[in-house]
């Protein structure tokens, strides 16, 4: 935008006199260059040169007479000759009242003021008028700057500087008029960059971007809307052009650069819109074409056609459903079922260690004449694993749990909250206790590195998976409650694992008739009848027997936590084994039993709920992985 400056000034009677009649004046359109000769100053000796707006001034009397005896003396303006300085400025004043402000040459007010002023420089008359003439060139200028006649303002500059009365300020109007000229300078090579094809490439030469440097120098550019337009109408047949030519990425690229200036634009949004509807059509045939392949299993086709869709520019979503939907058809992937493995991670090191659990089916939940079933259990359903995935061998144990935290900062729920539940030896009883962390076992005390981490909630255990799944870059999480059943009943379908009954030798950390503490040898109320595994409370999470599938502690030492939202019933429950989650749900599922449950705790079908903050010394968890 172009602002003059405020010329608010006090003004003679003089000049008042001078504006007042030339308002009443329509100026004289148009410039005519004036002339840079200087008049001639005749006296006795050699004359010398002034210049005067290319008017000639002569002086008829000697040169070197006192400078108060000048105002007598006569002088040539033109074809003009006076024989006073007031007869000049009378003349002056009549061509500022008539309008003749610089021009016509040798006829106009700043002549006759400046002429004035050359042969009596101390004339106030004179200086009031040329002050006069300076105010209104300086307006003139400034009109000419926001009507855009700039080779009009060009040519006015010379004359403001000349009339002197631009407040000190000359060099702003200077740079005000060459900003504006280098703004038409842009809009003008834009102009032939968009004739030339050149609409956003190179990012720094193209029409968009002199088009964009034009708005910064003047967003009022008459002109630089309707360029902006030539080019989206440019850009729009380009982009179309190109996906056309199943070329969508630099299709997308040439409109997003166009949005990035103009993010309103109807009709580069409309285009965009365009662009995506045709390119989804094409995913969308590939796709089809490439889950045909899988059930027919011609996995070299399935892998030439996820290329294409993903040259194509497909969504990470359905790219990653698309490949996950194929590594399903192959089941395991790499690996085989039973398989033991460990994930390296970024630093040099190891995983937790990982079991390859064989892909089938089983029977989820308990049936409602079975010995401690809820109806939480129920109705019983048939759970199909199309896959294999891989689960944690044993409970995440206190040394990995310290890898994470050592590595990211990350504060446990029971490090913000400052307390976790623990196990009172003294009276057997679980109590809510300060300061108890992560670091600490089931009595509060400090735990040893291989001992599973308890007093970690769900929400530090789905961060201490996320992680996982970040430094190895396979898919980490935690277990869906389908899968950890699955896992733990290893294709049995009793109540327990084992059986019906108590174990027969010590498979599992859980409640026995003859476990004693070590504090006041106390026994527990209710445990599995004569058994003893050695453990009051949490056994080491790679000790006693593995199951059948080669996993450790699934029915007991600690509760774990799943993946899953907590339902009450298995109504509408997936049964594809993946996680139950809704979003934002407040409880998760545990599942297993624990070193101090009763014994319906440890069956296989026996869940129960916590609110995702819940820690204390009876939970931990474990972490799964898939095979993809």
């Amino acid at each position: 935008m172009v602002t003059a400056p405020d010329s608010r000034s006090g003004l003679t009677t003089r000049q008042m006199r001078a504006v007042v009649l030339i308002v009443a004046v329509a100026l004289i359109g148009g410039f005519i260059a004036l002339r840079s000769d200087r008049g001639a100053v005749v006296g006795d000796t050699d004359p010398s040169v002034d210049t005067m707006s290319g008017a000639e001034l002569e002086v008829i009397e000697d040169v070197d007479a006192p400078v108060r005896e000048r105002a007598t003396r006569a002088y040539v303006i033109g074809d003009t000759v006076f024989a006073t300085v007031e007869e000049g400025l009378g003349a002056a004043d009549a061509a500022l009242e008539a309008g003749r402000i610089y021009q016509p040459q040798g006829d106009n007010a700043l002549e006759f003021y400046l002429g004035a002023l050359a042969v009596a420089p101390d004339n106030e008359a004179a200086a009031e008028g040329l002050a006069a003439v300076g105010t209104l060139v300086r307006d003139a200028f400034w009109r000419s700057l926001v009507s855009h006649e700039l080779t009009e303002a060009e040519s006015l500059l010379p004359l403001l500087e000349e009339a002197g009365n631009d407040g000190g300020q000359i060099e702003e109007f200077a740079s005000t008029l060459e900003r504006l000229q280098r703004a038409d300078d842009f809009v003008a090579a834009a102009r032939d960059d968009i004739d030339s094809g050149r609409l956003v490439q190179p990012r720094g030469g193209s029409a968009l971007a002199r088009l964009e440097r034009a708005r910064e120098l003047n967003a009022e550019h008459p002109e630089l809307e309707a360029e902006f337009d030539r080019l989206e109408s440019a850009l729009v047949d380009q982009a179309l052009g190109s996906a056309r030519e199943r070329r969508f990425q630099a299709a997308f690229g040439v409109l997003d650069r166009a949005l990035e200036v103009r993010p309103n634009s109807r009709r580069l949004l409309g285009a965009r819109a365009d662009v995506l509807a045709f390119r989804d059509a094409q995913i969308g045939q590939r796709a089809e074409s490439a889950r045909a392949a899988m059930l027919d299993g011609d996995f070299q086709l399935v892998e030439r056609l996820l290329d294409e869709i993903r040259r194509l520019g497909a969504d990470r979503e359905l790219l990653e459903s698309l490949r996950e939907e194929n590594r399903d058809a192959t089941i395991y992937g790499r690996f085989e079922p039973g398989e033991i493995f460990r994930d390296r991670l970024s630093g040099g090191r190891e995983g937790p260690i990982m079991v390859v659990v064989p892909h089938g089916s089983f029977l989820m939940g308990s049936a409602s004449d079975e010995a401690g079933h809820t109806r939480e259990e129920e109705p019983q359903h048939r759970v199909y694993f199309r896959r294999g995935f891989a689960l944690a061998q044993g409970e995440v144990s206190v040394a990995e749990f310290e890898k994470f935290v050592t590595a990211t900062g990350f504060q446990t729920d029971a490090d913000v909250r400052g307390d976790s539940f623990i196990y009172n030896v003294r009276n057997g009883r679980i109590i809510r206790r300060s300061g108890v962390t992560w670091r600490d076992g089931y009595t509060g005390r400090e735990a040893q590195p291989n001992d599973p981490v308890l007093h970690v909630s769900f929400n530090d255990a789905a961060a201490y998976a996320r992680w996982l799944a970040s430094v190895s870059g396979e898919p980490y999480r935690l277990p869906s409650e389908a899968e950890f059943e699955y896992a733990l009943r290893a294709g049995g379908t009793m109540v327990y694992p084992w059986g019906e009954e108590s174990p027969e030798f010590a498979i599992e950390n859980l409640t026995g008739s003859r476990d004693r503490s070590d504090y006041q040898r106390r026994q527990w109320n209710r445990a599995f009848r004569d058994y003893d595994d050695g453990y009051w409370g949490p056994a080491p999470v790679d000790s006693l027997v593995p199951n059948a599938f080669g996993i450790h502690h699934l029915a007991g030492n600690v509760e774990e936590w799943v993946e899953d939202c907590w339902h009450d019933s298995y109504v509408r429950a997936p049964i594809d084994g993946t996680a139950w989650v809704n979003r934002g749900c407040p409880r998760r599922v545990v599942r297993g039993g624990w070193w101090g449950g009763a014994p319906e705790t440890a069956r296989s079908a026996a869940r129960k709920s916590y609110p995702t903050e819940q820690r204390g010394s009876s939970i931990g968890f474990r972490v799964a992985r898939d095979l993809y």
